[in-house]
């Protein structure tokens, strides 16, 4: 998990490379498909700029002590320029925000559409969705860019309470308990369906039925269905592909 400087860090610097590219890129780069399903490259932009706008206001009602959350407008890409100033004018909105939390507010609750969320921990999902999302664009883009330790972190942190959550989106789940673990030079998180119900923790001593080595980015975009199973090692590779349809990715 990564502490409020290190958060504050990741996060401006994912979306200042984000932004970057996005300026750079022509009509045709706006259009290009990403790996996102039915999503293009300006869909991508006007969904960060929604989230950017709803992890500002999160965070502002958090400094301010209101309990009601915040849900933005769904943004529609129609103009490569108007969806990047409003992207660039939701990313200053949260910038200002994140200046003003201090150590003191990240146990404080932040009022989110989905519940109250400590701070500490919505900070890790804002790293997530900057890196991620960042790496979206890279990848659309074919840069091959990477995701920084900062960002592994930050999302095997979210993983570790959002797995069930994805799991909902699912149509099926698995017909016995099962339990895989994803280990890599850092991350060691370790997936398990009870019979009843999903879970994450670190692996402890008890075994997986499947588990799945690769590099620490690779596994946690594994997790996010942006990584096929194929791409990583597997004791099960049955198994390992399963996972991506029990907890599909956001």
């Amino acid at each position: 998990m990564l502490d409020l400087d290190a958060a504050r860090t990741g996060i401006l610097r994912e979306m200042a490379a984000t932004i970057d590219r996005l300026e750079r890129l022509d009509a045709d780069g706006w259009a290009r498909p990403t790996r996102l399903e039915g999503w293009t490259v300006g869909d991508l932009a006007a969904h960060l700029a929604w989230g950017q706008a709803l992890e500002a206001e999160g965070l502002r009602r958090m400094l301010a002590g209101a309990g009601d959350p915040y849900l933005p407008e769904t943004r529609t890409h129609t103009d490569p320029a108007a969806t990047l100033a409003d992207l660039t004018k939701q990313h200053a909105d949260l910038a200002a925000q994140l200046a003003a939390v201090t150590g003191n507010d990240l146990a404080r609750p932040c009022p989110l559409p989905y519940g109250p969320v400590p701070t500490a921990t919505f900070l890790q999902v804002i790293a997530m969705e900057a890196g991620v999302h960042g790496n979206d664009l890279a990848a659309a883009l074919g840069d091959g860019a990477r995701l920084p330790a900062d960002v592994v972190s930050a999302t095997t942190a979210y993983l570790s309470f959002a797995v069930p959550l994805h799991a909902m989106a699912a149509t099926e789940v698995p017909g016995r308990p099962l339990a895989w673990r994803l280990t890599g030079p850092t991350v060691d998180l370790r997936i398990w369906w009870d019979g009843e119900r999903w879970a994450t923790a670190e692996p402890g001593d008890q075994p997986a039925d499947c588990t799945v080595t690769g590099d620490d980015d690779a596994l946690v975009l594994f997790v996010l269905g942006r990584v096929p199973a194929a791409a990583l090692t597997a004791t099960d590779p049955g198994l390992a592909a399963d996972l991506g349809r029990y907890v599909p990715g956001p």
